[in-house]
């Protein structure tokens, strides 16, 4: 059954979740006015926090619009997508079979100098292949020219997906693909643990930390301790479909 309009979830979920809006702390302001005198259901914080959620994503896409070709190329600086066998793996290799009597030092430069780095934007493979090849497969071929395309049509070579969350305008979206990115003092210390940030290979589910906190602080109100025990952060893997290799 749908909340009727006038009910105070209802309106400030309909208050703050539009476009561009980014006003934290008026956010905070109505979200604390909503707990202090509600008792909200688990489904209630659930929504609560994907507004606190759909704000920050305003808040990440504004500072995006904002973005010069020096802030871009750190962010791809930091993306890797290849790394099967690194300029690091072919020196060790080498550096093992000399220091094992297999190689002289004038076949280990002929070693080194038999080997490029691919010309992919996001790739770190080295490979051996004829004097004129760029890339280490046709697939980094393809990549680059769709990175290229990108490049030309919005100011960076990275995917979408890279820096950005899909965001569907449907009812039943799911709000665990949204992060909170946005460092609000009332938010860090009083509905996100600090504990950790973000874990090397995945992210943290924001959305989900939000909801166990409210719920803690709900619970020891009631003097119950459900959340005694730290749990570790929920970590999901971004996927775009390609194989990371």
């Amino acid at each position: 059954m749908s909340k009727p309009k006038n009910d105070p979830l209802y309106l400030l979920r309909m208050k703050h979740e539009r476009a561009e809006r980014t006003d934290v702390e008026e956010l905070r302001k109505d979200t604390e006015k909503y707990l202090s005198s509600n008792k909200p259901s688990s489904n209630e914080v659930s929504i609560l926090a994907s507004t606190w959620a759909f704000v920050a994503e305003n808040i990440e896409r504004e500072e995006w619009r904002n973005y010069d070709r020096k802030d871009w190329a750190k962010l791809e600086y930091e993306h890797v997508e290849k790394s099967r066998y690194t300029r690091p793996d072919l020196i060790d290799d080498i550096l093992t079979a000399q220091e094992n009597g297999i190689i002289t030092e004038e076949e280990a430069e002929a070693w080194s100098s038999n080997y490029r780095e691919c010309e992919y934007i996001f790739c770190l493979n080295v490979f051996e292949g004829r004097r004129d090849q760029r890339y280490c497969s046709s697939d980094c071929r393809k990549r680059m020219h769709r990175a290229e395309k990108r490049f030309n049509e919005t100011g960076t070579y990275l995917p979408t997906s890279a820096y950005c969350d899909n965001r569907e305008d449907t009812e039943e979206r799911s709000y665990q693909d949204h992060e909170i990115a946005f460092e609000d003092d009332w938010v860090t210390e009083e509905l996100l643990p600090q504990e950790s940030r973000r874990m090397f290979g995945g992210k943290r589910d924001r959305q989900l930390e939000i909801i166990r906190e409210i719920q803690r602080e709900k619970y020891e109100e009631k003097g119950e301790n459900t959340f005694g025990k730290r749990r570790e952060n929920a970590v999901y893997y971004e996927g775009t479909g390609t194989e990371y290799l």
